[in-house]
Formats: structure tokens, sequence, C-alpha cells
């Protein structure tokens, strides 16, 4: 993710240069700043927790010397010092930012092992911290520590997908006070504006693990009911900024919506003669570079209570002529619905999650995580005709636009081939993080 145009415009986020919607508190209602609520995860091995505060470790490097100990760009034996920024700590490795409910949006690919090959959620969990205030004040300095409410450790994985769409949503062991990090908003499955090759768009993050840059650019192209595929745009976004909010600019104004997520791009330094350079693009929107974003429908939805959410599940059939018991779905102590798998019926049923459950729990979709399953047996049953126990083979949640006619904007994840036994004793099932792609 390089530098299109000719020049690097990226801005600190309060640098009086930067657009002003970015950095003062300009909505009369929620009087937040945008980038209050963006946040850079931080390796638990470039803090070091000292009384009240976390401070930042001699293990983390400055921009040049990490270009100098890349290995994806060796040998190398200098940088260019035309480069921005060179000064200044490589802090993070992502930028995440607050959605409904305290819980945070980040790439899913924050969760990749050191070899870039696997996906590996207990580390990303046990090793991050997410980190909000990294940014460089308008005179110039730089934090060398942040206050131990600016810092928060992630409590669990509830969705994770590594590509098409990059996305993953998490929630902290503190609860993110919502007052000082404000959600942010996520573009509305009903927005009837139109985007379309040109447009400005601008974003802030945290490039290389910087402090927080603004980068303003264009959109590519943006495909209409595609909310599984990404959308294209340019903009001088790094290594480090995925996971940051995009932003549309309208009339000059930019939109409390965020319309996507920085999911990958092109390639960001390269070595020239043992050197290492930045790399410039043309920022031609009729080029063939370009970024790519994460849609944001999908996601929506699985933080939305009005979302269609639906519990689908397949077991063995019952032997024959045995009489199937009633299979209860709970989760937290709710009971969610019931299943009678009657006679040579199909063995899958389903249960359909209301609003009204989900307010009454006080939860989004994505945060039915843990399901209770028991059998309930008629009140007199025939000991010798009535089936005491089912196989499960499989548990789907799908979460998605309650409008059928939008049918890519959705989420699934569950558990299949199991041969788990259910009885009348209650069995917990959790579903794991990453999507179901079949």
């Amino acid at each position: 993710m390089p530098i299109h145009g000719t020049d690097d415009t990226r801005q600190e986020v309060l640098s009086p240069a930067a657009p002003e919607k970015i950095r003062t508190e300009w909505d009369i209602y929620l009087l937040f700043s945008l980038h209050k609520s963006i946040a850079v995860l931080v390796n638990k091995s470039r803090l070091q927790p000292v009384g009240d505060v976390y401070t930042i470790q001699p293990n983390c490097l400055d921009l040049e010397q990490s270009l100098l100990e890349s290995q994806e760009l060796q040998p190398v034996s200098s940088v260019d010092k035309t480069i921005n920024f060179l000064d200044q700590k490589c802090l993070g490795t992502l930028t995440a930012f607050v959605v409904q409910g305290g819980m945070m949006v980040t790439s899913g690919h924050a969760a990749l092992n050191e070899r870039k090959e696997d996906i590996e959620i207990g580390k990303f969990v046990n090793n991050t911290l997410v980190v909000f205030g990294w940014e460089a004040a308008p005179d110039g300095t730089k934090p060398n520590s942040f206050n131990k409410d600016q810092v928060f450790e992630i409590a669990e994985v509830l969705v994770l997908k590594r590509e098409k769409p990059d996305y993953c949503i998490f929630r902290t062991t503190t609860p993110i006070d919502v007052m000082r990090f404000p959600p942010l908003d996520l573009l509305p499955s009903d927005n009837l504006t139109v985007f379309t090759k040109g447009d400005a768009i601008i974003t802030a993050g945290c490039p290389d693990g910087l402090p927080m840059k603004v980068a303003e650019g264009k959109i590519k192209s943006y495909a209409l009911n595609a909310a599984q595929q990404p959308w294209q745009y340019l903009a001088s976004v790094f290594r480090g900024c995925s996971g940051s909010p995009i932003f549309s600019v309208k009339d000059g104004s930019i939109s409390p919506f965020v319309i996507g997520m920085v999911e990958a791009g092109e390639k960001d330094f390269q070595a020239v003669n043992e050197q290492v350079q930045v790399v410039k693009l043309t920022g031609d929107v009729d080029g063939e570079s370009q970024e790519e974003a994460t849609r944001m429908e999908a996601i929506r939805w699985a933080l939305d209570r009005q979302a269609s959410v639906t519990i689908t599940i397949i077991c063995e059939r019952p032997a024959r002529n045995r009489t199937p018991p009633t299979l209860v779905v709970s989760f937290k102590g709710k009971q969610l619905g019931s299943i009678v798998f009657k006679g040579n019926a199909s063995p899958q049923g389903f249960i359909t999650v209301s609003t009204a459950t989900l307010m009454e729990l006080n939860i989004a979709p994505i945060e039915i995580t843990t399901l209770n399953l028991r059998l309930e047996l008629p009140e007199n049953p025939d000991k010798t005709n009535t089936a005491t126990e089912i196989k499960l083979n499989s548990v789907v949640l799908r979460i998605a636009n309650p409008d059928s006619e939008k049918s890519t904007e959705f989420i699934q994840k569950g558990r299949r081939a199991l041969r788990n036994t259910i009885t009348v004793n209650p069995t917990p099932l959790q579903f794991p993080a990453q999507i179901l792609t079949g």
C-alpha cells in the first residue's frame, strides 16, 4: 500500500492541516472526533505496565531502523531520507475502531501467525493490546507512555474472516467506555448514495504502526449488491493501516458513516541498489494500481438487532418407530426456540431469534457465541418407544439483512461434522469465530 501520486500528502491526525471533522468536535449530538474512536493494535512485548501507565519499550524500532531490518527488503544498507516519518516509532501492527456496543472491528488478517500462513486466534487474543491515543500532538510531540484507561486487553474474537471480505469483530476484557471512545456508525444497507469513480474519500489509521495519520484519496470502483467482495480505491495507506475506517467526502463534508475498511493493496517499499525507497504510483483512477477495502454491509448486520438471525440444526434421524423428543435451544438462560423432528421428516430444524429476544438479552446477533442444547421428553414417555438421545450433526448461525433480496449481506458461522450426543442434560456448544465458507 504505497504513495498514490507524486507526493506523500499524509498528515498527522491532530495537525492543523488535517481535515477539521477528523480532529475537532463537530457533531452537536455526539460531540466526538472521529479519531477518538480509532485505536492501534500493539504486541504486548512493546509496552511495559509500570504503575498506572504502559511505557513504550526499547524494542519498539523507529521506521528507519524497521525498514533496514525488514526481511522482505534484504539486502539493503540504507534508507531514502526523503521518506516521511523515519524517526517515528513503529509501535503498532494494525488499526481498529469502535462499533456498536463497545465492540471493535479490524482486519481478519490481524490473527495471522508470524509466517503469515495460518490464523491463530488464541495468540492474537493473548498477545495483543488495544491502545487509544497513539497520536502526535499539534506541536509534534509523541507519547512515550499511555494511561491504563487508554489500553485494553482482548477478551475474545466474536467472528473472523481472512478474505473476501477480510474482517474481525472482537470484544475487550474491560468494556469500552463509549462516551469516551464513541462507536462509529457503519454505512446503512438502505443507503441511497451511489459511489462512483473519482469520488473523494478519507481514512485515518496507523501506517507501519506509526502515530495516527490521515490520508485522502479517491474511489476507483464500488460495485452494488456485492457485500462479500471488496471495493477499490486509491489512497496513500501503508501496512498497519489495515483495519482503518474509510469515510466518503461529499461537497467538502466528511460523511459520519464508515463506508469501508482498509484491507490490502500494492507493495509499500522496495529495495533499489540496496536502498529502501517508498513505492510511488500515479494515483490515476484509470490506471492499473489500486487498494482494496472491505465492505461494511455484512459486518453491519452482525451488530444490528434488526437483522434476520436463524439457527439451523441438523441431527441424525431417530431409529424407525421411535418417537422423537423435543430439542430445546437456549442462550444465557433464555430459551431461543425448540425443534421437534416428526415422523419421516428431514432431521433438520430452524430457529429464528427475534429482535425482541436480542433486546431482552441486550446483545448484538454476533454475540450469540455458546448455545445450550437439551432434550425435552413427553410427560409420560413410553420408554420403549421414545428416543432419549439424538446425535447432532451440525449447527449453523446465519445473520443477514432481513430484506431477502440483498442475499449477499450475511455472516454465517457454525459447527459441522459433529457427533455430539444430546440428552435431557444441557450440552453447551460453542460457535468458532471463523466463518463458514461452504
